[in-house]
């Protein structure tokens, strides 16, 4: 697996959006704030950490490994091209 594919991105993608919701819901749901209190700059700035850690950690693990999944749970198989004029 490379980072220079589609298939790759797509995953990290995913992952990175998961993380940044994970993110601005814990910081909603802190007791140290309000819902009504927590300042929206402050919530998408953690969001934006998140994301950024995940996608940085995608790219190590996939450099390290060679799979998108430091335990390899995840294993992104190549396409095969199912064109017909390909065929």
């Amino acid at each position: 697996m490379s980072i220079w594919t589609k298939q790759f991105w797509k995953a990290t993608a995913e992952r990175a959006i998961a993380t940044a919701a994970q993110g601005a819901l814990a910081t909603l749901g802190t007791d140290l704030f309000g819902v009504l209190d927590v300042d929206a700059v402050s919530v998408l700035s953690i969001a934006g950490g998140a994301a950024l850690v995940s996608v940085l950690k995608s790219i190590a693990v996939t450099a390290a490994t060679g799979s998108p999944s430091a335990g390899g749970g995840e294993v992104l198989e190549p396409r095969t091209n199912t064109h017909r004029a390909d065929n």
